[in-house]
């Protein structure tokens, strides 16, 4: 995974682990959490180094202004920090069994964005299981869902 999916994720993991959800899945996602937290924080340092660089401003607060060649110079550093590999590994939450959980509490709420965000950041499903299927049934009523 690059960093530019850690960087645009943050949000979204702080919706996810303001949900209710049974203990140990609530500690796999917060120490989960914590590890995105940490990547996420060393991408803005790099972010904020590389800014200083550009402008070779060390104090106080930098405005760069589009079209300008400091600002292109900072837009190519950073989409190149941003397409580097993460060494960080999927959480060992399937997003099936996730969403299962999150489902048997009825004030849970994740946008659809949030859900395409966090997909890359938990374990693929297996072979033969239809999550959409799932997702859709659990998202019907108990009286329309098939047996």
């Amino acid at each position: 995974m690059k960093l530019v999916s850690i960087f645009g994720s943050l949000e979204s993991f702080q919706r996810l682990t303001t949900l209710r959800m049974p203990p140990k899945t609530a500690y796999t996602v917060l120490k989960f959490t914590r590890k995105v937290e940490s990547e996420y924080a060393l991408i803005e340092k790099q972010r904020v180094k590389l800014l200083r660089d550009v402008t070779g401003i060390k104090e106080g607060d930098i405005k760069l202004t589009p079209g300008d060649p400091e600002h292109q110079k900072f837009i190519e550093g950073f989409n190149e920090i941003l397409n580097t590999e993460s060494d960080l590994e999927p959480c060992s939450i399937k997003l099936c069994a996730l969403i299962d959980s999150l489902n048997a509490e009825q004030s849970n709420v994740l946008s659809a964005r949030d859900i395409a965000v966090l997909e890359t950041f938990f374990q693929p499903e297996e072979e033969g299981h239809d999550a959409e299927k799932s997702a859709q049934d659990s998202a019907l009523p108990p009286q329309w869902r098939k047996s």
